[in-house]
């Protein structure tokens, strides 16, 4: 099953493998709910979604054959939104949100904790683990559990600053630099001209978000992360798309 977010399925093409059939579930742009750019189920059917510059939205999972209607989608009735990342563990909703703190914003980038104080299935409570200064398409992104649940990695683009709690217990040396034998030649149209070393990063924390560990950085823009079965750490690095076929172009990549 997939929730789409396009304005007319009809017109799009699919190649489905024999054996698979694609269901339309639901369009949230057809009822002013954005573009959904991140999910995860929660307890029992329940699945949570947030359109990229508004709400998160929960909904229960319809059983096969069936579709959802605009009252089963419910937005939290809390502030907090525009995430890039969702990820539903150790009874709370985690949330990365991409959001530039300006005047009078809040809940701005950052890693936050949902849950349920009063335990009576409603979430009601948000709790800021870690302000992120960055945003945008190269911000915050994707939140995972570690291979044993027992802890959570988030993956972040360039144009997210590494916060000092990480540089105080990380991985890698954190005396990063240019490192340029020769002046480089910076992007004539200007794009990230002002962004250095490390580039993206990607961290892990304990469900409270009271211990943190930088693991791995020197990215342009991943998105996303993913462990296979014997735990090993892979993740999917973004290109500059405009210097294809320059000598310095480095292509898309799968990092391990």
């Amino acid at each position: 099953n997939i929730a789409a977010s396009m304005n007319d399925m009809t017109e799009i093409n699919f190649n489905i493998p024999e054996g698979f059939v694609l269901e339309e579930l639901y369009q949230p742009s057809t009822y002013e709910q954005g573009s959904w750019v991140a999910m995860t189920q929660g307890n029992d059917k329940i699945i949570f979604a947030c359109d990229q510059y508004g709400k998160i939205y929960s909904f229960e999972a319809p059983d096969i054959g069936q579709t959802l209607k605009l009252e089963d989608v419910h937005p939290l009735e809390l502030e907090i939104g525009e995430a890039h990342g969702l990820l539903w563990a150790h009874n709370s909703l985690y949330v990365a949100v991409n959001k530039h703190w300006g005047d009078d914003v809040k809940n701005g980038s950052g890693i936050y904790r949902i849950t349920d104080s009063d335990t009576d299935g409603k979430l009601d409570t948000v709790t800021m683990l870690l302000k992120l200064e960055g945003s945008g398409e190269h911000g915050p992104h994707s939140l995972v559990p570690s291979p044993d649940g027992q802890e959570i990695y988030f993956i972040a683009g360039n144009h997210t600053l590494v916060p000092d709690i990480l540089k105080e217990n990380s991985r890698l040396p954190a005396n990063w630099g240019e490192d340029n034998l020769f002046e480089p030649y910076l992007d004539a149209r200007g794009h990230a001209n002002d962004i250095e070393a490390p580039g993206g990063w990607i961290c892990k924390f304990n469900p409270e978000g009271t211990a943190w560990e930088l693991i791995s950085a020197g990215y342009r823009n991943p998105f996303d992360i993913a462990f296979n079965a014997d735990g090993e750490l892979f993740t999917y690095d973004a290109d500059m798309e405009w210097d294809i076929g320059m000598p310095w172009y480095r292509p898309t990549r799968i990092c391990h």
